[in-house]
């Protein structure tokens, strides 16, 4: 998917291959997932932070693979590691699932940085 356009999170929506309403009320469903490689030398600080965050509730990283080898099947790269985490389109999904209609883009643009606004901005009340 890399260099592409077409995210394939929004395809398995449109698709309609999830369930995450079923995961989220009956702990059994389809949910969006990504798998990213990471550098070996950052393989155990992401480790320590998954910890720190599922502590806190924050919990989206589902697996850790090891260094230089697959994960689930997938190839990583040389002094990579791979990992799997919950997909952030999975709230669309969950709307696309309860008949809502949604349109989605991939992320991927060049943006004049000096045209972006503070998050804060957006929703400040006068």
């Amino acid at each position: 998917y890399e260099g592409s356009s077409l995210d394939p999170l929004e395809i398995f929506i449109k698709g309609r291959m999830t369930d995450v309403i079923g995961a989220v009320r009956n702990h059994f469903g389809k949910v969006l997932a990504s798998f990213r490689e990471i550098p070996v030398v950052c393989f155990e600080k992401v480790k320590q932070l998954g910890k720190e965050l599922k502590e806190k509730g924050i919990s989206g990283i589902l697996l850790i693979g090891n260094p230089n080898q697959p994960l689930l099947e997938m190839p990583v790269g040389i002094d990579k590691a791979g990992f799997v985490v919950v997909g952030g389109l999975n709230p669309i999904a969950a709307l696309e699932e309860a008949g809502i209609p949604t349109v989605s883009k991939a992320m991927s643009t060049l943006y004049r940085f000096s045209d972006l606004i503070k998050f804060k901005e957006v929703f400040h009340n006068p």
